[in-house]
């Protein structure tokens, strides 16, 4: 499958590696790079994903995933910055969210404005408003 192939209207995208923005439409300003990054964006823009499926269902806007599977479940989530393997990788519906490390917030599905740093930090609940700092912070709290 080539990468932006389906692109109708969108302008300003850059996408390199099998099926990467495969269904944009009308996504502006997006920027994919690796196997099936925003697979599924139709309309998304000013997104970056880098490293296999990042962003792969995303459909929002101003999303950053650096890693494999970072922000691989994002819909309508905005303005989320994941970077380490898996990190935010169950963010559906979350915004402002921040995650640094190997599955940092991995479980956070809908959870805002959470910061995590470090291997596993974050917990696995969908709270708001929360710091984690350093391996396995919070990792068995369920945010609230």
């Amino acid at each position: 499958m080539d990468a932006l192939s389906n692109n109708i209207h969108g302008f300003a995208n850059t996408a390199t590696g099998q099926a990467a923005l495969i269904s944009n439409i009308s996504g502006d300003n997006n920027t994919a790079i690796g196997n099936n990054v925003m697979l599924y964006n139709t309309n998304g823009s000013g997104n970056t994903g880098v490293g296999d499926s990042a962003l792969q269902n995303n459909t929002a806007n101003d999303n950053t995933a650096i890693g494999v599977r970072t922000l691989q479940h994002n819909q309508d989530g905005f303005a989320n910055t994941g970077s380490g393997v898996d990190a935010l990788a169950s963010n559906t519906g979350g915004n402002f969210n921040t995650a640094s490390g190997f599955e940092a917030l991995a479980g956070n599905s809908n959870g805002n404005y959470n910061t995590a740093t470090g291997a596993l930090a974050g917990g696995s609940g969908n709270g708001s408003y929360n710091t984690a700092s350093g391996y396995q912070a919070l990792s068995s709290n369920r945010l609230l």
